[in-house]
């Protein structure tokens, strides 16, 4: 399972690394998302059954704001078969007016969005605006990102700020206390 995790980094990685240099390989990129989602999968199969924490009938929620929320597909859908709802939104408006309607244990978020490459830092400051006790707020971006913004995300109120799928995968866990 470490190394199916290290793969995912990895995949991750050299998705980003193309993502930023804007290349116009998006065959190469499909295959990469695509492989990245299927070693998600896998990962996923050797998960056991759970149940989240705090009752049988009751899910964890979680809000994802991402621009570009396909990217997220898979790691979204190993959480949904272990009791986890999420509502995506695409943008810090959308985010706050969920936030305004529903209850998250979690809010993941991007750091970029469109041309704003620190939009996830504008959306902590929103939201800490905006909604008393917010839950705790992951961003998950790029390598690159997070060497230029993470640290001023976390003095905003990010509690974490990855480029590792493993990181946030073993963090998720442990938030919506996953058993």
């Amino acid at each position: 399972m470490e190394k199916l995790l290290l793969d995912i980094t990895d995949l991750k990685q050299e998705i980003d690394k193309l993502q930023n240099q804007g290349t116009n390989e998006n065959k190469q990129i499909k295959e990469l998302k695509l492989d990245h989602d299927n070693k998600i999968q896998e990962l996923a199969s050797h998960l056991p059954e759970t149940n989240v924490a705090r009752g049988a009938t009751e899910r964890a929620k979680i809000l994802w704001v991402d621009d570009h929320p396909i990217n997220n597909e898979g790691i979204i859908d190993v959480y949904q078969h272990q009791g986890v709802d999420f509502d995506l939104a695409i943008n810090t408006s959308q985010a706050l007016h969920y936030l305004s309607i529903n209850k998250y244990d979690l809010i993941i978020s991007d750091m970029g969005r469109g041309s704003v490459r620190d939009e996830g830092v504008n959306m902590i400051k929103s939201i800490k605006q905006s909604v008393p006790n917010p839950p705790p707020i992951y961003i998950f971006c790029s390598r690159i990102a997070n060497e230029i913004y993470g640290k001023q995300a976390i003095e905003e109120g990010a509690v974490m700020v990855t480029s590792s799928p493993k990181e946030l995968i073993l963090s998720i866990v442990k938030t919506v206390k996953i058993k």
